[in-house]
């Protein structure tokens, strides 16, 4: 499979959508090796919509309020989260449709939000829906209905209802001897797949305790 010239993996399986607020590093940070990251880590980004899972110490109702939503516009947040979003899974939109349409709640907030997908090679696919159906007993397959814009590869790790990221342990460093790293202006990487997957290899056991696995991350439009 070829898209944006990229050759991607045979039986790519979309994971699930995600309304990703991308981090600016700060430019002292020195920390990173690259000044933007969009990934689906929540170490390193903000998730959207945050309810529910009491993150960064918010009640539920703090962040309608802290989004700028009008009362109604927040029940209707509400709604669409409990009608669209996967409940086991963190942050988690099964469908494009559902992502989109609480982006469309969030449109007024002027915050800087990104539709994204991540997406795992078939095996690998199998591998954490099973760990995910260990642990929480749900994980719905999502649909595809749209390529996307191939955006660059990012290695994840499952943990919880949620992923980290190579990068929240700066495991680049473990590799970058021995490979190129290509980063592009989002932190993702630019590498061939089969650079990336060997990279992944190198990185298993260290950092958080999880599986490394490679994944697509793809953009879609609002609407």
């Amino acid at each position: 499979m070829e898209l944006n010239g990229k050759t991607l993996p045979a039986g790519l399986k979309v994971y699930g959508y995600y309304l990703i607020e991308p981090f600016h590093v700060p430019p002292d940070s020195g920390f990173f090796p690259v000044s933007v990251i969009l990934s689906v880590s929540d170490c390193l980004c903000r998730l959207h919509p945050e309810m529910d899972w009491g993150r960064y110490g918010r009640a539920e109702e703090d962040y309608p309020r802290s989004m700028g939503l009008s009362p109604q516009k927040a029940q209707q947040l509400r709604e669409a989260a409990e009608e669209f979003m996967d409940c086991w899974v963190a942050d988690n939109f099964p469908t494009l449709a559902g992502a989109r349409r609480v982006l469309s709640l969030l449109s007024s907030s002027g915050r800087e939000l990104e539709l994204v997908s991540i997406s795992f090679a078939e095996e690998d696919d199998r591998a954490m829906r099973a760990a995910v159906e260990r642990e929480r007993g749900n994980a719905p397959q999502a649909d595809e209905p749209e390529c996307g814009e191939f955006l660059g590869f990012d290695i994840v790790g499952y943990e919880c209802g949620s992923f980290h990221s190579w990068l929240c342990n700066a495991l680049y460093k473990d590799v970058e001897e021995s490979y190129k790293l290509k980063f592009n202006s989002f932190g993702l990487l630019e590498n061939d797949w089969e650079e990336v997957c060997a990279m992944t290899a190198a990185i298993q056991g260290i950092g958080e305790p999880v599986v490394w696995t490679p994944c697509v991350v793809r953009r879609y439009a609002a609407e």
